[in-house]
């Protein structure tokens, strides 16, 4: 992701993280020198998130909320999506509609980075 964010030229500014979990993609993302956004639907996700990142000192605002309707009220460089959050929408509305949402928090010239995983594949 690094390299990508390189040959693309993405600014080290503002970057949002829908689906927080357990942290670590927020707090490496910090690490590099992004503003971070975290979004999780779970209180208990989040609240392990923030004691991480207090615990490393670094200042990431997190927020709990669904992707597919959220409003940070703020526009970002770049919308990342891992471990196969994409693939927890369970229908195609629901994709399009986290697909809008992260649009909708882009700046003119953003990307959205997701991955999406191969569901026999994860299963072996």
């Amino acid at each position: 992701m690094w390299k990508l964010f390189s040959k693309i030229r993405l600014p080290a500014q503002d970057a949002s993280r829908p689906r927080v979990r357990h942290g670590r993609p927020c707090l490496d993302t910090c690490q590099k020198g992004y503003q971070v956004t975290g979004v999780d639907r779970s209180a208990a996700m989040l609240e392990l998130a923030k004691k991480k990142s207090r615990d490393r000192r670094l200042d990431i605002e997190f927020i709990e909320g669904d992707l597919t309707r959220i409003s940070t009220g703020k526009k970002y460089d770049a919308v990342i999506s891992l471990f196969a959050v994409m693939g927890y929408q369970t229908t195609n509305a629901a994709l399009a509609a986290a697909c809008k949402v992260a649009k909708g928090c882009l700046v003119p010239g953003g990307m959205f980075l997701f991955d999406c995983w191969h569901a026999l594949q994860s299963l072996r």
